[in-house]
């Protein structure tokens, strides 16, 4: 993953990998480890995938490492 780690490039990032891999069509959920600005990452992430490609009528369900919490 190339530097900066920021929301747009981190996002940026998934959103092409979704799409290379025809995946943007197939997702519900995403988990994340809980770093602030994956909060902003899948807010940009929407942004770009059409929400009727969504699986769940335009929802995404966006959960956090339980790992991470814990720690």
């Amino acid at each position: 993953m190339p530097t900066p780690h920021t929301s747009q490039v981190l996002g940026e990032m998934l959103v092409q990998c979704l799409m290379d891999w025809n995946l943007d069509r197939k997702v519900s959920t995403l988990t994340v480890d809980n770093y602030t600005i994956n909060d902003v990452m899948i807010k940009r992430i929407l942004d770009k995938i059409s929400p009727k490609s969504l699986i769940l009528v335009g929802q995404l369900f966006h959960i956090r490492c339980c790992a991470h919490i814990l720690i």
